[in-house]
């Protein structure tokens, strides 16, 4: 197995730099999403790593290959491309479509005639494992986007690389068929002990697929750690704002207490003091609605809008502030109506980034 090491890189286009001192570091075996907004620089990051452009300083290490290395200080070294050991699913398949699905896959093997056994034997072999078998001789009009994609996943996985790439291959998928093909292929990633690096501006796949979570900021690494910690845990209030949903609120800080609209929250950054903006999740918020309900107490307020999902909904209730904020209610039950009084309480901590 091989883990990936960037250290310092910095790349661009035409003397313009995109990435600018990027660090990342994907343990051997682990499934590492890259996730960030258009723009960040996530796609830069993905051609340095295949080989497709040359990074202008730093280092790229794939296990002890150094495969990539410019700039003061670096040792200089370049493979190309396709003696990286690198396999790439693009975004929606990018199949041949003059090829069937056998020989889709089976591209980017050996082609001398000796090794043609070989050849189909592992061509087989990775179809099977992607339950694309019964579909060797289709082509690739003929197959659904799920299809295609699973046939793109084993043409990357047909040569053994020692890292897989993945740009985005779930974007243009329904959504129930996007969450059953990220679970198919997280598991055979697993099953093969695969180093993979996920693109994705897909907060929800970022955090139910890997385990890494880097989330990119222009053109460097804003926060890297396991999806709870990205999660749970923010680096600053872009990173909160980005992963999720999250509730701001105007607090002052004390000993580990801010107090805001909701009353004293507890919160996780006990050195900070004063002026704060509290950041929560909407799931950390209880909703009640009394009978009684006083403008005075802390969390009272008016839902404003209800969207329902089924498995929950999601409300925005305005606070005796003025205060919008969403709430999530599980789902079972009807949720509280438009113009319905409630009082909104708070479980668990928050964070709080200095105002």
């Amino acid at each position: 197995m091989t883990g990936v090491e960037v250290r310092g890189l910095t790349a661009g286009y035409g003397g313009v730099p995109v990435l600018e001192n990027l660090d990342l570091t994907v343990p051997s075996g682990a499934v590492a999403a890259v996730l960030g907004p258009s723009g960040s620089g996530k796609t830069t990051l993905l051609r340095a790593l295949a080989g497709f452009i040359k990074p202008t300083a730093g280092t790229i290490t794939f296990g002890d290959r150094l495969v990539a290395g410019a700039g003061p200080g670096c040792p200089h070294a370049f493979i190309p491309p396709e003696k990286r050991r690198v396999g790439i699913v693009p975004q929606e398949g990018a199949l041949f479509p003059h090829l069937d699905v056998s020989a889709n896959v089976a591209f980017g093997l050996p082609k001398s005639r000796s090794s043609r056994a070989d050849t189909t034997a592992r061509t087989a072999e990775v179809l099977e494992m992607v339950g694309m078998a019964d579909y060797a001789h289709a082509r690739p009009h003929e197959l659904s986007g799920g299809q295609q994609q699973r046939v793109a996943l084993a043409r990357a996985l047909a040569p053994q690389p020692d890292v897989v790439l993945l740009d985005e291959p779930f974007t243009a998928l329904d959504a129930g068929l996007r969450g059953r093909l990220r679970a198919e292929v997280r598991e055979l990633l697993d099953s093969l002990g695969t180093t993979a690096i996920l693109i994705t501006h897909d907060q929800e796949e970022a955090l139910s697929t890997a385990d890494l979570v880097a989330v990119m900021r222009d053109g460097r690494i804003a926060q890297s750690g396991t999806p709870l910690d990205v999660y749970d845990v923010p680096a600053d209030l872009a990173v909160a704002r980005f992963v999720g949903d999250a509730v701001e609120l105007p607090g002052v800080a004390h000993d580990g207490i801010a107090t805001c609209a909701l009353g004293d929250v507890a919160i996780r950054d006990d050195a900070v003091s004063g002026p704060t903006t509290v950041v929560l999740r909407p799931e950390q918020l209880v909703l009640s609605c009394p009978v009684d309900v006083s403008r005075e107490m802390p969390g009272a307020g008016v839902v404003r809008e209800t969207s329902y999902h089924g498995h929950d909904s999601l409300l925005r209730v305005e606070l005796v502030d003025g205060t919008l904020i969403p709430v999530r209610v599980p789902g079972g039950t009807p949720p509280p109506r438009p113009g319905e009084d409630v009082v909104v309480t708070v479980t668990g901590t928050g964070r709080a980034f200095p105002a």
